[in-house]
């Protein structure tokens, strides 16, 4: 049986088919690397895809919310908006990128991750945040063939290749109660497997959003 690093079930991959999806003439991303803005259409500019997901519950903690994934050809941007996370505890946000989801050994899963030549697969962190046991707001970035300096845990370095193509599964993981020292908090936030303090499991995904791959326009 493979060994998944993240836990997406069939009920996930199935809101993924439900996703709303609307696609705009906007103008290029910001140089800050904010997402473009759907509303200021452009003449000619690459065309924008924004999709909204709820966030599945998928380890049974009681998390809801919604993210919001952003697509051009300079790369992708998500916003997530989350409650039921705990207070003082570390999250981090990853990237499960499949730049070629035709070549999934079935449904993409953890083990596509890491198969460069079919699937294409990429795991790249996302940052991440401390619980505050109120709504939280997290924002991540992924440009066009440069992670950025974010960690890349499996798979192409390069990241997001295909940003129109691409299956994208927007993973939050809980790493149990966040360290005290800043450096450590650092890694903990923005690697998958250190600092893992929940209590038998270590590290723990605990909401997924998987992001259908809506086609290539205007490429």
């Amino acid at each position: 049986m493979r060994s998944k690093l993240l836990a997406l079930t069939v009920m996930v991959a199935a809101t993924a088919l439900a996703a709303c999806e609307r696609l705009d003439s906007v103008g290029p991303a910001d140089a800050d690397g904010e997402a473009p803005d759907p509303a200021f259409a452009v003449g000619g500019a690459s065309p924008v895809i924004v999709a909204n997901l709820g966030i599945a519950d998928i380890a049974g903690q009681g998390l809801s919310g919604q993210v919001t994934l952003t697509r051009s050809t300079q790369g992708l941007w998500a916003d997530l908006t989350v409650d039921g996370l705990l207070p003082g505890y570390a999250y981090s946000v990853w990237w499960a990128i499949f730049n070629n989801p035709q070549g999934c050994d079935g449904p993409c899963d953890a083990f596509d991750l890491r198969n460069i030549v079919q699937a294409q697969g990429s795991l790249v962190n996302g940052g991440g945040f401390v619980g505050t046991g109120s709504t939280e707001v997290h924002h991540a970035h992924l440009a066009r063939h440069d992670p950025e300096g974010n960690s890349v845990e499996a798979g192409d370095p390069r990241g997001i290749r295909n940003p129109y193509g691409a299956e994208v599964h927007l993973v939050i993981r809980s790493h149990g109660p966040a360290e005290a020292d800043p450096v450590d908090l650092q890694a903990q936030i923005s690697t998958f497997g250190q600092f893992c303090n929940l209590p038998m499991v270590g590290c723990l995904n605990v909401g997924a959003s998987p992001f259908a791959p809506p086609g290539s326009p205007g490429r």
